[in-house]
């Protein structure tokens, strides 16, 4: 989980009104639950959080994973007007596809084995939030009940037929590198369309060096702290260190060091020796990078799009994963080049024309 500064380590941020940080009985072991950063990254993140939390649209979170999705995600919750009310999440790839239906959405009674009547966590969150983590791993099922919840404010019980009424704010997140307005191949459009009225992108923490020296004197602070141990700074040679390194991790990787270091400090101040940095795992090996795709409305993007529907016999599912794009990208780029699929052939159309930002 992230961390960013917000006018000192112990302050909230006052950004689009009040914004509050409160401690949550979940963050009580987690030696980063407040948000921390002062760099304009972050000062924009912080501002479509106090906007986001004003309303109960339906909220997108992407980013790399260690950005803090989760955390922007319970701030949010805890600046609106459902703050009183529950906050539940659940991870959508921690579990088989099933599992997570009834996890989702609960069983009605003997529609399968086991308990009678089972409430899902969207039932239970009545009034609050649920946060959907990795909403890409969703099953079909699950993604057409939702979309039936956003479109009707109603859910339907796994084996069941009547519906029940559920008022719910929904959070996703997605693990993205980038902000593109994709959260998974296997996302139903329509489904995506819904979920991400609102996007929110999280800078990785390599590209907001300028919080880093405050994020790493505020973890400190509160990892001594809870490990017992009487160390309170950096030497300028480990805070330069700390500044140097790439941070693939992001916060969470940051938050790994700092405790290494902690347990390891032999004195009041952390030195560069302590932060173990050449203990880190070595790199996974490189992936060979994916050719770029050809420019948004150009010839050769024309031409790409024709040889991959025709090699996949049309199937939008499998030409998407071939040129490792989502469904909403793809029928993006068949607009702009004026393609329509008809009855398994296509169809040229016009353009959409060059105002197309891709």
């Amino acid at each position: 989980m992230s961390s960013m500064l917000a006018n000192g380590p112990d302050a909230g941020a006052v950004v689009a009104g009040r914004l509050i940080q409160r401690e949550d009985p979940d963050s009580r072991d987690n030696p980063a639950p407040r948000l921390i950063g002062n760099s304009p990254a972050m000062r924009d993140v912080l501002e479509q959080i106090g906007r986001f939390a004003g309303c109960d649209i339906p909220v997108l979170i992407t980013g790399e994973a260690g950005t803090g999705k989760k955390l922007v995600a319970r701030t949010i919750h805890a600046n609106s007007r459902r703050r009183a009310a529950p906050f539940v999440a659940v991870r959508c790839s921690a579990s088989t596809a099933s599992a997570i239906d009834l996890e989702l959405f609960g069983r009605e009674r003997g529609s399968s084995p086991g308990p009678d009547d089972r409430r899902g966590l969207l039932e239970r969150a009545a009034g609050g939030t649920a946060l959907l983590e990795e909403i890409g791993s969703l099953s079909p099922v699950s993604q057409a009940l939702l979309l039936r919840l956003l479109e009707t404010s109603e859910g339907i019980r796994l084996g069941g037929r009547d519906p029940i009424r559920i008022d719910v704010r929904l959070i996703t997140t997605a693990t993205i590198p980038d902000p593109e307005p994709v959260a998974a191949p296997t996302l139903a459009p329509g489904l995506y369309y819904r979920l991400s009225v609102l996007r929110l992108h999280l800078p990785p923490l390599r590209e907001r060096k300028d919080d880093i020296e405050a994020l790493a004197a505020y973890l400190l602070r509160r990892i001594a702290h809870r490990l017992g141990h009487d160390v309170r700074g950096f030497s300028s040679e480990a805070l330069a260190a700390l500044c140097r390194h790439p941070w693939p991790g992001n916060a969470r990787e940051l938050i790994g060091v700092i405790q290494r270091a902690v347990v390891l400090c032999r004195s009041p101040q952390v030195e560069r020796r302590d932060l173990r940095f050449e203990e880190a795992p070595p790199p996974a090996p490189e992936i060979a990078q994916t050719p770029a795709r050809p420019r948004p409305g150009s010839t050769d993007e024309l031409n790409l799009l024709l040889e991959t529907l025709q090699r996949v016999r049309f199937s939008i599912t499998r030409a998407a994963q071939e040129l490792k794009v989502s469904r909403v990208t793809l029928y993006r780029m068949l607009e702009r080049n004026g393609l329509e699929l008809r009855q398994s052939a296509i169809v040229r159309g016009c353009p959409a024309g060059d105002d197309y930002q891709g």
